[in-house]
């Protein structure tokens, strides 16, 4: 249960110690006490640790967005590259001269790539009054 109260994120260090006061026989409110944090936050670092049996696994994971569709940008290039060689190609046919190539990217991407890199102008919308 949430006890409304923020606390900043653990060290590779504080882990570290909640493992060794738990392998001790501490509480887990004594370890959370000592470690600034909440038993919550004891319980999974410990938990986490004798699933893995390492000290890898006290590692904190990347917060970093990711995006696994992202378009690479080998593949943006060749796009633009296309186009700039072939400007009367439209979307459909740079996506199917593509997938010739075994690169499989959509119409709606081909197009996205191309108004990103200014190919397409940005669409008028009538002005609000």
């Amino acid at each position: 249960m949430a006890t409304g109260v923020y606390h900043r994120e653990t060290t590779i260090s504080q882990r570290g110690l909640m493992v060794k006061m738990r392998k001790a026989g501490n509480t887990l409110k004594e370890i959370a006490s000592a470690c600034h944090c909440d038993i919550q936050t004891v319980r999974r670092w410990c938990r986490k640790h004798d699933e893995k049996m390492s000290d890898e696994s006290l590692k904190s994971k990347s917060h970093a967005p990711k995006n696994p569709r992202m378009t690479l940008k080998e593949t943006r290039n060749n796009v633009v590259k296309m186009k700039k060689e072939h400007k009367e190609w439209g979307d459909k046919r740079i996506a199917g001269e593509l997938l010739k190539e075994g690169i499989g990217i959509t119409n709606g991407t081909v197009y996205n790539i191309l108004r990103s890199e200014g190919f397409y102008p940005l669409k008028k919308t009538a002005a609000i009054r």
